[in-house]
This record gives C-alpha cells, sequence and structure tokens, in this order.
C-alpha cells in the first residue's frame, strides 16, 4: 500500500511539471495557427489588389452579412465581414478565424450569428487607397489580433487622443475592459494583469513587462507578434500610411 501511494505521488508531482509545460506548448501551437491564417489573409488581400488597380477595397463593411454586387442576393455569413470583400480569393474562410475564438460571439459580441468567423481587426484607413501609395509597406497594418473586427481609430493600438494618455481607448474603461485580454491574446503571463488595464502602476510597467502579443499582418506580407503597449511606441503612420 506504501509503495502504492509513493507511486501515486511521483505520477501526481510529474502531471504537476508537465501540465504547465504542455499548455505553453498548446498556446504556442494556436499562435504558430493564427500567424499562419493572417499570412493566408495577406495573399487574398494581395490577389484582390492585383485584379483593382492596386487599390483596396471601397467598404469592408459593418454587418454580420454582406450582398454580392453581382446579384444583388445576400452572402452567407460564414467568414468575417470584412472578409468578405476577399470571399473569391480564399478557398478557405476559416483563415478569418484565430483558434482561440472560433466566432465573433466569442469576443465583444454575445448575439448575432455563430457561424461567423472572427478573431482579427481589420485596420479602418484600409478601406479606399491605392496599395502602391504607401511608402513602407513592411511598416503599414492590415489587420491584427482583436476583439472587434471593424475597430475605431482609438481602439487601434496608438494613442489616438494624446490628452487621453493612451491606446484602446473602449477596453481601458467601460463594459469592454473585460475583453481587454483578447487583443494581447498570445504568450500570456498571467491573465490577472489584464484585470485593471487602466490602472496606472500597469500602464507604467507596460512595456517593460508586457503581458501577451497581438499577432499582426503587415502590407508586404510578414506577420509578427505585437507586443502589449500602452501606445506611445505605436506610429500612427503604421495605420495611416502616411
Amino acid at each position: 500500500m506504501i509503495e502504492l501511494l509513493v507511486v501515486i505521488a511521483i505520477i501526481a508531482l510529474l502531471l504537476a511539471i508537465l501540465m504547465p509545460a504542455l499548455r505553453k506548448v498548446k498556446e504556442r501551437a494556436k499562435q504558430t495557427v493564427c500567424k499562419t491564417n493572417l499570412r493566408g489573409i495577406g495573399i487574398a488581400v494581395h490577389l484582390y489588389l492585383n485584379d483593382n488597380d492596386n487599390r483596396t477595397c471601397p467598404d469592408h463593411g459593418n454587418r454580420y452579412d454582406w450582398f454580392d454586387p453581382s446579384t444583388g442576393l445576400e452572402l452567407p455569413p460564414n467568414q468575417a465581414y470584412w472578409g468578405m470583400a476577399y470571399n473569391d480569393y480564399t478557398k478557405n474562410p476559416k483563415i478569418f478565424s484565430c483558434p482561440t475564438f472560433a466566432t465573433m460571439k466569442d469576443t465583444i459580441y454575445t448575439i448575432g450569428p455563430g457561424d461567423i468567423l472572427g478573431g482579427f481587426g481589420l485596420n479602418r484607413f484600409f478601406e479606399n487607397m491605392k496599395a502602391s501609395s504607401i511608402r513602407t509597406p513592411s511598416r503599414f497594418i492590415i489587420a491584427q489580433d482583436h476583439a472587434e473586427p471593424h475597430p475605431e481609430n482609438n481602439d487601434l493600438f496608438y494613442v489616438y487622443d494624446g490628452g487621453y494618455g493612451y491606446n484602446l481607448k473602449s477596453y481601458r474603461q467601460g463594459s469592454r475592459n473585460d475583453h481587454y485580454w483578447t487583443i494581447f491574446r498570445h504568450s500570456k503571463k498571467s491573465r490577472t494583469l489584464d484585470d485593471f488595464p487602466d490602472d496606472t502602476d500597469r500602464k507604467a510597467n507596460t512595456i517593460d513587462n508586457p503581458n501577451g502579443q497581438s499577432n499582426t499582418l503587415w502590407l508586404d506580407g510578414s506577420v509578427d507578434g505585437m507586443d502589449e503597449t500602452s501606445g506611445e511606441n505605436v506610429r500612427e503612420s503604421w495605420y495611416s500610411g502616411k
């Protein structure tokens, strides 16, 4: 009986040691899939640009579904609504989702169609513009991990209002602060660090001790993880192209 208890104790100890490591491996795998999906979106976007005089979609919409302009018929809501612009350039709508979130209902939307894939926020500046006018494609953002598929300007990563002091205004106060953690969702150190995103001490330590990354797709097709930021080190030109 004593030997059996010792064996059980050893197994329990090994599991306690291995489980955190396995969780990290699983998270890294999700982040890799997320980056792969973003690269696929980048390919679809460039195919679209090639067919449209290098001009981006004039209106990515802000709805749960779209209408096919050639037929007037409603398109099935099976991917992120801004992704409908690239419906003809990808055979797999799943690339418009991050494996951390299956659908938009898993982000800030608790209602609405459950089969709309979500997880990436489109740069709002990326509409009706000449992509060739961007001088540095490697420093212009198309999309990135976000809780809102079509974020407002003050919910992008740079400090939109200098008087406010930091970025992501809607997610640092009010009803959306519970979703702050979903923006810098990968490589988390601790979810508890996100409990008070507008806390003065947390803001001061964000740059030195970022809690998570947001995978980011750049116009040149590259993808990387942007560390959690309070906005001071993010340029507005990365979004505006100006």
